[in-house]
């Protein structure tokens, strides 16, 4: 099979041919129609700590290929997506049926392909931090970087868990944060954004999901919030809430509920 490997310390990655895996017991072999691209590949292949050579990436969306023995859940034919440590970038990986840390759910016939590949990792970051902050209704929640991957899920479970959305971004991305849910825009290239806010919350907002990954502006948005609520910056989250299960109530088109996914209000 094709696929974008790393062999030596400091590569990009080859796009090259490498042999196409087998299932073990209890796994899937999937053929990827779909990748998903994230900040955390290039972080991992930069990081030094992966082992050589590898596979480039971790979202995906395909089809199962075949299945190793033991495996319930899964068919040939079915089409899924998820989180492989395999590698996405290739005509092949392997995934586990039932690992929390690198989840694998069946694909609603409404969604696409290259949608389904773009929720894992991007929706799951979204999800835990709205856990770890306690967004609910009537949370005033502040989101910089609110039509980005991650920001534009977090605006879209927020608004659909009630809570009131304020989001910064790009002037020109005005429309499409409206269209995600955002209650209050604030064009981070027209005003500042630490002042609309003050404005527009004298006491406080409750909380605060910093995506842009600022210091001085993480700092200075921090002290908007109101006494004994939380900021909580990318970086932070910890590796554990990745292992968070979701369902259509948190307002996104597909998601993962306990290995499931509901489309069409059907499992």
């Amino acid at each position: 099979m094709k696929a974008v490997i790393v062999e030596h310390r400091g590569d990009a990655g080859t796009y090259k041919e490498v042999p196409t895996p087998r299932p073990a017991a209890g796994e899937l072999l999937i053929r990827i129609t779909a990748a998903g691209v994230n900040p955390v590949d290039w972080k991992s292949r930069d990081s030094g700590k992966e082992r050589l050579p590898f596979i480039l990436g971790q979202d995906f969306a395909g089809v199962v290929s075949e299945t190793g023995a033991r495996v319930t859940k899964y068919r040939e034919g079915e089409r899924v997506f998820g989180i492989t440590d395999h590698g996405a970038y290739a005509q092949y990986t392997i995934v586990t049926e039932d690992e929390r840390n690198h989840p694998v759910a069946k694909i609603p016939d409404d969604v696409g392909d290259a949608d389904a590949a773009a929720l894992p990792t991007a929706g799951l970051t979204a999800l835990a931090s709205l856990e770890a902050l306690g967004v609910g209704k009537g949370t005033s929640f502040l989101v910089t970087g609110a039509t980005g991957g991650v920001g534009g899920y977090a605006v879209q479970m927020a608004a659909a868990r009630g809570a009131r959305v304020i989001g910064t971004a790009r002037s020109s991305n005005a429309d499409l944060a409206r269209t995600l849910g955002v209650d209050e825009f604030i064009a981070y290239d027209r005003e500042n954004v630490a002042q609309a806010v003050r404005a527009a919350y004298p006491g406080g907002v409750d909380a605060v999901l910093d995506l842009v990954d600022d210091a001085e502006v993480a700092q200075i948005i921090g002290s908007q919030l109101q006494p004994s609520r939380r900021l909580f910056r990318l970086p932070s989250i910890r590796p554990e809430y990745r292992r968070t299960t979701f369902g259509r109530g948190d307002g996104v088109r597909a998601m993962f509920q306990h290995h499931d996914v509901v489309g069409n209000g059907q499992r």
